[in-house]
């Protein structure tokens, strides 16, 4: 019905914006004041800014609770904030803070972020987060309670106070490898700011995030995101406010990236970060910043081209379901066989905020390519604009908002790298990523080294050459990710199949789990591990490779 109510009005919308009224648009805060010119209707519009609470899904111990307030397009809607007050609580426990603030608001952006100091009654808690805004808008008072959109719940924020830091072996560090922020802003969406999500990502234990906003918001004008500036304004300050940030990087590092849209071997728009790359890659296929202007500017073979030799190119969630609607009218594809094999990809994020069959499929194709001698690695984000406690998005552009609270949040699913003793920077944590040295995990975490007879160690993401082997396998979780569940070696032999060598599925292992075997590696070959935790939970490692050549 809808559908039909489209297109037979297709004359009272102007062209370039219609397509936003059929597009599925998911992960994301939702931009509430957009509306069409000719015909103004929006059941969730408000003639007050966006106003947001947000806060961390989990807490790392000995950090203080980062409290977000977002307003923004309150240079439309001008507001004068008079206090906040953020109640946190668990049971019979609860600390309460009022912040006066009097401030007169009137910027397209605004954020401030309030921390807390939570006693050690919460740890191991789930914390409930309330935030009451107060404000005043044209002589009238406006109160507002975690948000203020039109049919979502308002309901708590809720955060997971740790006990324990996330389980990771010596020397690895966890991080966002897909986050979008406040420079992917449109009619529909906006993400948080760079230094607001930096607090963010520390107090969840992550040590880095890489900023891969959609190339074709980076290409705006800062005032109007349907016009595009040649002069790319948008992507130098990125690139600028990245920079300055990382020169101080208080214990978390940002990777500059950008999310590609590019065609497919069909022809058809598919997604690829390209991290490390100074130079803008254009675009603008699925945009629906013009009418029937579908068709990308770039192939996907035309960005390997483009990009810098030490720029890495990993193809993003290349498994996921595409949306009908947004076939017909964005001309979004799947990755085809022909992208898959491409030789210039690192690799894939496979992970992307949510262990679900895109996931699944993703990691059986991944499988497939190792079998096939293919090095290409596998990492995780999760594609969050903002989002850090619970995703908010439009469901039906002008019609519905929607919310989920347990899905796609930043920072739950990880990439993990293996830094060893190196310093925490940008130029360290790629070297890692080019070479493999990842795991994706949800929490746990699982190591392997191999050892042979010469005492020469090998790690995840190395290359071995061919023999007999004592691989030491090293599980760990925690309380708040589960209790061990499945563990297995597997061992694969390009050109035939992979095989289990260690197995402890189905069987209660505990928080940490450690064991050693005998292995006689033959070359062409690859060792990997896999860990489920009965919260299902879980941790996939890369290979470690076996070459003949080094033999």
């Amino acid at each position: 019905m809808i559908l039909i109510a489209v297109f037979s009005g297709l004359s009272l919308y102007p062209p370039e914006n219609l397509l936003y009224l059929m597009i599925p648009v998911f992960l994301l805060y939702p931009e509430i004041h957009y509306r069409f010119k000719y015909f103004p209707f929006s059941r969730y519009f408000r003639k007050e800014p966006e106003i947001l609470a947000d806060a961390p899904y989990r807490l790392e111990p000995g950090q203080p609770l980062p409290v977000l307030v977002m307003i923004k397009d309150s240079d439309r809607f001008p507001i004068h904030i008079t206090r906040v007050e953020i109640l946190v609580r668990h049971a019979r426990d609860q600390v309460q803070e009022e912040y006066g603030m009097g401030e007169a608001i009137s910027r397209p952006f605004w954020s401030r972020i309030f921390e807390i100091n939570l006693p050690a009654a919460f740890r191991g808690k789930h914390a409930l987060v309330d935030v009451t805004i107060h404000a005043e808008a044209k002589g009238k008072k406006v109160v507002v309670r975690n948000d203020n959109f039109t049919g979502l719940s308002q309901q708590s924020l809720r955060v997971f106070c740790a006990e324990v830091p996330l389980p990771l072996p010596p020397g690895w560090i966890a991080g966002d490898i897909h986050y979008h922020s406040h420079y992917t802003s449109d009619q529909v969406e906006y993400g948080a700011s760079l230094e607001d999500t930096r607090i963010m990502a520390r107090s969840a234990g992550l040590k880095f995030f890489a900023v891969t906003d959609h190339s074709y918001d980076l290409d705006d004008a800062w005032d109007n995101y349907l016009t595009r500036d040649p002069f790319l304004p948008k992507w130098k300050d990125q690139i600028n406010a990245i920079d300055r940030l990382n020169a101080n990087p208080d214990g978390c590092v940002l990777l500059q990236g950008e999310e590609v849209t590019c065609a497919n071997a069909d022809g058809r728009n598919i997604h690829c970060l390209v991290l490390n790359n100074r130079e803008y890659l254009p675009g603008s296929g699925d945009s629906a910043e013009q009418w029937l202007k579908t068709r990308s500017e770039l192939l996907l073979t035309d960005v390997s081209r483009r990009t810098a030799s030490e720029a890495l190119i990993i193809a993003a969630h290349p498994a996921e379901e595409v949306p009908i609607l947004q076939r017909w009218l964005i001309r979004r594809g799947n990755w085809t066989d022909a992208d898959w094999n491409q030789p210039f990809l690192h690799g894939f994020q496979i992970l992307n905020g949510a262990d679900n069959r895109s996931f699944r499929n993703a990691l059986a194709r991944w499988k497939e390519l190792l079998l096939q001698g293919r090095r290409v690695c596998i990492y995780a984000g999760n594609d969050a604009h903002g989002n850090f406690n619970r995703f908010r998005q439009v469901r039906l552009p002008m019609i519905t908002l929607h919310e989920r609270l347990d899905y796609q949040l930043f920072g739950w699913a990880k990439t993990l790298v293996r830094l060893d003793d190196r310093p925490l920077n940008p130029e360290n944590i790629f070297h890692a990523i080019r070479n493999g040295a990842v795991m994706i995990s949800t929490g746990p975490s699982v190591e392997i080294q191999l050892q042979n007879p010469d005492s020469n160690q090998y790690s995840i993401g190395n290359i071995a050459p061919p023999g007999n082997y004592s691989a030491i396998i090293n599980a760990q979780s925690t309380a708040e990710f589960g209790m061990i569940t499945k563990l297995q070696l597997i061992q694969g032999r390009v050109g035939s199949s992979e095989m289990t060598v260690a197995d402890n599925a189905n069987t209660a292992l505990g928080y940490k789990k450690s064991f050693s075997l005998k292995l006689n590696l033959p070359a062409n070959a690859y060792v990997r591990a896999v860990l489920e935790t009965d919260k299902n939970h879980l941790c996939v490692t890369n290979p470690i490779w076996i070459d003949g050549a080094l033999h």
